[in-house]
């Protein structure tokens, strides 16, 4: 869940991107159900097929698909520190046939400031969906980071002109996601 949240949220900083995952209950798959272009089976059995994935995102109106899971995970107890590997796949379904592979490895902080194993493992969840987000957008986590920076000066800035609370949301895109 970690890693899911964290990949999420850095898929929003890109600019690019909102990631969202498929609810079975939500108004768009129901109508979707009563309409006859799924089924309700076809929302609830896991992992979904390929041929689900396309008919879910189609729904949403063609979003990129991001499907994958954490392929590895290892906390070391003497060295305080954990390590999140994520194995994804990103698919336009405009162009269904060119599937890209993204495979990533977060860590936590050599150094840790908390030292939970729970805390640990968000903070290397974090690393990894920084790595993952840059990746899928094409840009460096370097890069990513300065472009939330930049974002979040802006929105600052602006807000203490105006003297109101700033709004951070940079997302101007969609993105699907689905676990896999």
């Amino acid at each position: 869940a970690a890693a899911w949240t964290a990949l999420k949220a850095w898929l929003a900083k890109t600019g690019v991107f909102e990631a969202v995952a498929p609810d079975p209950s939500c108004p768009t798959l129901q109508r979707a159900v009563r309409e006859q272009r799924l089924k309700q089976e076809e929302l609830t059995t896991f992992p979904y097929s390929d041929e689900t994935v396309f008919k879910i995102a189609r729904e949403f109106g063609d979003p990129i698909i991001v499907a994958g899971a954490v392929s590895e995970y290892r906390y070391d107890a003497s060295a305080n520190r954990a390590e999140i590997s994520l194995s994804l796949t990103v698919v336009d379904p405009a162009n269904p046939n060119a599937r890209r592979t993204v495979g990533v490895s977060g860590m936590s902080k050599p150094q840790p400031t908390v030292g939970t194993q729970e805390a640990l493992i968000v903070e290397a969840a974090d690393d990894a969906g920084l790595k993952a987000a840059a990746a899928i957008a094409g840009i460096t986590p370097d890069a990513l980071k300065e472009r939330v920076t930049q974002a979040l000066s802006q929105a600052d800035a602006a807000a203490k002109a105006a003297k109101k609370p700033a709004r951070r949301g940079i997302s101007r895109g969609f993105l699907f996601m689905l676990a896999a």
